[in-house]
């Protein structure tokens, strides 16, 4: 979990900082719904349960942790997307 919320604040420090840009019609709360949505299926997490913990209780345990997790991190981002996009809708780009 750490991993995905080192880069999200790593870019956002370097974009507030003037180091890096970012694209056109990003905003702050575009961004954090983003990274949000980094936590989501993170089958890494699910192999590393697996080969932990014995094929028992730990593990189950341990998985449905991860899915729980990813549940939210993909509720929360949708929710701060969906958010986002009320409060600045895109208009279609005329032809």
């Amino acid at each position: 979990m750490r991993r995905a919320l080192n880069r999200p604040l790593a870019s956002l420090l370097a974009i507030k900082a003037r180091f890096a840009l970012a694209p056109d019609g990003v905003t702050v709360r575009n961004f954090i719904g983003a990274a949000c949505l980094c936590g989501v299926g993170d089958t890494v997490a699910l192999l590393m349960a697996d080969q932990a913990f014995a094929q028992g209780t730990e593990s189950a345990v341990a998985k449905i942790g991860v899915l729980i997790g990813s549940t939210l991190a993909a509720l929360l981002g949708a929710t701060v997307l969906a958010a986002s996009s009320r409060s600045h809708p895109v208009s279609a780009a005329s032809p």
